[in-house]
């Protein structure tokens, strides 16, 4: 809008130039120029306006001259239009699109209004129009509403502008449509529990394309369901189970439809016939259990039309050859199981069969086979051998035991065979089985014995073990040694024992070996045989074998030593004195006695011997003469010296007695002489002799202790090829009476044999720790020791242990005693020799005998070294007296 203002100089008449205009117009609504002559235009840009009336102020102001203004009146109006279409009324099928244009033009310019907002509504839907430079156009899809007629109302207004309103009738037609089976097939075959995998193809015919979203649905006597997308439009499918339907022909409806489009249908011919099956085995075809568990019987039903598993059937299974029957559960979608019971059963092969049955199929039976096999076992012994004495029980035990469960087994039937017979094992209980053989059945001997074990459904096994029948031990009871004199006869004892059961052997047969042939033994009874040695054996040593037997029996030997010796003898004189005292020229009898010490008879026609070493006896100068009894030989000489000497007189008769000697001294004296003389040379010389046989005899013979003489002369006897005598001792009574009355003595006190105890004294045992602590006292052993000590002794069997401290603690102070004595031996202690006083005794008898002093002097020299005894000894043999 432009407005011409003039400024005019009222004073002069002219137009006022190189004025500034102003206006009460917004800033930057408005411009002005200065056209010339006072004349300025305003040029006011109301498009940002709405139609109305605006009144601005104009001032004018000019250098020397007074302002000027005024108002202005600006009235804007709408432009004129005008709004129509082509055709009232719009024919569409549904999901069509229309185009609608609408013409909207300035009637006061003419042409179309540009730029103007143009609207069409319908069903509560909007639509914009836009102009294409003739008309205002929209292309509207009829698939946003439903089949129907509407009114499309359609609005154009601008700012400044006539708003126009035009209404058209829209009339939507649903969309025809095709329902068709994609594989052509209107008619299907399937079994009962089977399967159709329906596909249709739902499509309209104005663009050809599929229907989506489409409700598609199914009918038939077995169901209902919806068919659902492929995912391809139009495209519907669904699975008709035909699961339970008998066999028979059905009719499948199928129905299509969806809004805004023409509904469709197909109906499908469902031929239903059986179900065919097959029923197999998860696993083997043979089920291998042992006797007594549960077998369990596996097997998998399947419909081979479809190939899947058969639900829901009735299964069972049997036995053709025994009497038991089960049923099969289901576990899984056609997978049954059953349990099996085989201790119902027995241990064996079994033909067993299952059978399942469901409605609509077809009946299916399995072959199989079971085996039960028998329940393992072991036949064990406690002792793989055994050895027993014949006569004697051999019990064998048997553990007959089910490997399997690990349990015993009870009431099965054990028997043996053995060389003895044959017979069942007695059962102890818990598996254990014993058998009692008596030895007596078979005698001595290696036997093996087998044993069998049975039980229905167990494994049968058999054992075999070994009995060994030792023959009865046997001893002989016979001395070593035999010894008799030449001549007699010897019967020897011999006894035959049982030591097994310690009894006496009768009736063995009993052989003698030895150099004069093999003869039997007598049986005397009672184990007792005896074996006689004749008086006819020579002299020498012999060794005779005993050898007894007896069937069952341990044969027995034995070897012992018969000694048939020189007939003992014995020489003696008659006067029981071996000193004879004469006188010079004087007759001299000595009668000495031969005597058989074996048979206590004297020995008459012996021969008898005179020997005389220095020869002042020779064999000329003796006879002999039979005594007054038998045995008794007088031998007679004549002394012809005055001195003393010794003869030997020895006997012997034959080679089968022993000949024995004996010496005699003879003492001859002077026939007249003085007293004095005849004292001091018979005294002196005598007590010499006498004292230096006393010292010989004591050196010789009584300084060795008397047991060893003892022992020397017994082994001197039998190295004569003699027996040699017992010597005197004492018996335990008296030995035990000596001791005690020994100690008794100064009390005065004397117990007779009867009132001695006749039981041993109980040892008491000292116990292990007392024992323990006396030898570390002794030998100063530590703690650490003792325990090391007592820990080797915890090794050792309990009876032993006392024994070995003891033995160790008597050696320790058996070592300690000879440490002591060895420390004393400087300090032995001397014959008790006799003292000053009993010297002068022993003068003063000495005296009485009528000894001179210096008899006297030698014979108190000689007597220093002698004990008080040995002087009484010498004394009496003298001749004089002891107190």
């Amino acid at each position: 809008m432009t407005v011409t203002v003039t400024l005019e100089d009222l004073d002069h008449g002219t137009g006022v130039e190189g004025a500034t205009i102003y206006t009460t117009a917004p800033m930057g609504t408005y411009s002005w120029i200065e056209v010339g002559n006072g004349a300025y235009e305003i040029i006011y840009f109301l498009w940002q306006e709405s139609y109305g009336t605006y009144t601005y102020d104009i001032s004018a102001v000019a250098t020397n001259h007074d302002s000027s203004s005024l108002n202005v009146d600006i009235d804007l109006r709408q432009v004129r239009t005008e709004l129509y279409i082509d055709s009232s009324i719009i024919l569409v099928n549904w999901s069509n699109q229309v185009n609608l244009a609408a013409n909207y033009d300035n009637l006061d310019v003419g042409g179309l209004v540009p730029d103007a907002t143009v609207k069409a509504t319908l069903g509560g839907l909007s639509f914009d129009l836009s102009s294409n430079g003739t008309a205002y156009v929209a292309l509207i899809d009829t698939a946003l509403v439903d089949v129907g007629t509407y009114i499309i109302i359609i609005t154009a207004n601008k700012t400044n502008y006539e708003t126009r309103i035009v209404q058209v009738t829209l009339v939507v037609s649903v969309l025809q449509t095709v329902f068709e089976s994609v594989d052509g097939l209107y008619s299907y075959s399937i079994v009962s529990g089977g399967y159709i995998d329906l596909l249709v193809y739902y499509h309209e015919t104005t663009f050809g394309l599929g229907v989506s979203d489409a409700t598609v649905s199914y009918l038939w006597d077995y169901g209902n369901g919806q068919l659902v997308t492929n995912g391809t439009p139009g495209y519907y499918t669904a699975t008709i189970n035909a699961t339970g339907a008998l066999v028979n022909i059905y009719t499948l409806y199928v129905r299509a439809n969806k809004t805004n489009h023409a509904e469709a249908s197909i109906y499908f011919s469902l031929d239903v016939h059986v179900v065919e099956t097959e029923l197999t085995p998860v696993g083997e075809l043979t089920l291998r259990v042992t006797f007594g568990e549960i077998a369990t019987l596996l097997v998998n039903y399947t419909n081979t039309n479809l190939n899947e598993p058969v639900t829901n059937a009735s299964l069972y299974f049997r036995f053709s050859d025994a009497n038991y029957t089960g049923i099969l559960t289901e576990y899984q979608p056609g997978m049954y199981n059953g349990t099996i019971d085989t201790s119902q059963l027995y241990a064996g092969a079994f033909s067993l069969y299952v059978v399942a049955t469901k409605a609509g199929y077809e009946t299916c039976t399995l072959g199989l086979l079971m085996e039960a096999a028998r329940i393992d076992t072991i036949l064990a012994l406690t002792h793989p051998s055994l050895t027993v004495v014949y006569e004697s029980t051999a019990t064998f035990f048997f553990n007959y035991t089910d490997t399997h469960y690990g349990l015993p087994i009870e009431n099965a039937t054990l028997e043996y065979r053995w060389l003895g017979g044959t017979g069942v094992l007695e059962e102890m209980g818990n598996g254990i089985y014993c058998v009692n053989l008596d030895s007596v059945l078979v005698g001595p001997g290696l036997y093996d014995i087998h044993v069998s074990a049975s039980k229905s459904n167990y494994v049968f096994r058999t054992a075999s073990s070994t009995l060994e029948v030792g023959a009865i031990a046997t001893e002989i009871i016979v001395d070593e040694y035999y010894t008799t004199p030449v001549g007699d006869a010897l019967i020897i004892h011999v006894f035959y024992n049982d030591t097994s059961y310690n009894r006496t052997v009768s009736d063995a047969t009993a052989v003698a070996v030895w150099d004069f042939g093999n003869p039997n033994l007598v049986h005397i009874g009672d184990g007792e045989y005896s074996f006689t040695v004749p008086e006819t054996v020579a002299i020498d040593t012999y060794y005779v074998t005993f050898i007894l037997s007896k069937a069952n029996h341990e044969t027995a030997s034995v070897r012992i030593t018969v000694i048939v010796r020189e007939i003992a003898t014995e020489l003696t004189t008659l006067s029981g004195n071996e000193f004879v005292s004469v006188t010079i020229g004087e007759l001299v009898q000595i009668t000495v006695v031969y005597m058989d010490t074996d048979h206590s008879t004297p020995i008459s026609n012996a021969a008898i011997s005179v020997l005389q070493e220095s020869g002042i006896i020779d064999e000329n100068d003796w006879t002999v003469a039979d005594g007054d009894a038998p045995g008794q030989y007088i031998i007679s000489f004549i002394v012809p010296v005055d001195q003393q000497f010794s003869i030997l007189i020895r006997a012997q008769k034959g080679t089968n007695y022993d000949a024995q000697e004996i010496t005699v001294v003879i003492v001859a004296a002077p026939v007249v002489v003085d007293p004095l003389m005849t004292i001091i040379t018979y005294g002196g010389g005598l007590g010499v002799i006498l004292l230096l046989i006393g010292a010989l005899l004591y050196v010789k013979i009584f300084s060795i202790p008397k047991v060893i003489r003892r022992l020397n002369g017994m082994i001197k006897a039998m190295s004569k090829g003699k027996i040699p005598k017992a010597p005197e001792a004492p018996g335990r009574d008296e030995i035990i009476q000596e001791i005690i009355n020994t100690g008794l003595a100064d009390v005065n006190i004397f117990k007779p044999i009867d009132e001695i105890p006749t039981e041993t004294i109980e040892l008491v045992v000292p116990e292990t720790k007392a024992l323990l602590s006396e030898l570390a006292e002794l030998t100063g052993l530590t703690e650490d020791d003792i325990s090391a000590f007592n820990a080797d002794l915890m090794r050792m069997k309990p009876s032993e242990r006392s024994g070995f401290l003891m033995e160790v603690i008597r050696q320790e102070k058996a070592r300690r005693s000879k440490d002591i004595a060895e420390k004393k031996k400087e300090k032995k202690v001397s014959r008790k020799t006799v003292t000053k006083a009993e010297l002068e005794e022993v003068r003063a008898k000495f005296e009485a005998m009528g000894f001179n002093e210096e008899q006297l002097e030698l014979l108190i020299e000689n007597a220093k070294n002698l004990t008080k005894a040995e002087i009484d000894t010498l004394l009496q043999d003298m001749g004089g007296f002891v107190e």
